[in-house]
């Protein structure tokens, strides 16, 4: 699978999160700072995020289905990406 770094402010959802992705199959590091996945209940944020560098939005409230997914997204585009390199 990928090496994820995870960026969150908020410790107890970090965990679960890394936890969840680590489930499926996924090697995750966690820091304070750095834009991998944006993770807010900010709404209009997502638009703002990509445009500040981040390469996903995820918002609050979500399940750890949809994290994978949005994750698996991520990964799916950046590999069609490299390919067209």
């Amino acid at each position: 699978m990928a090496r994820i770094l995870l960026v969150n402010d908020e410790p107890d959802l970090m965990e679960v999160c890394q936890m969840a992705l680590e489930i499926a199959g996924h090697t995750v590091e966690t820091c304070v700072e750095g834009l991998v996945l944006v993770i807010s209940a900010l709404e209009g944020l997502g638009p703002e995020a990509r445009r500040l560098g981040a390469a996903g939005f995820l918002p609050k409230p979500f399940r750890a289905e949809e994290l994978i997914n949005a994750v698996n997204k991520l990964l799916a585009e950046r590999q069609s990406e490299n390919a067209h390199v």
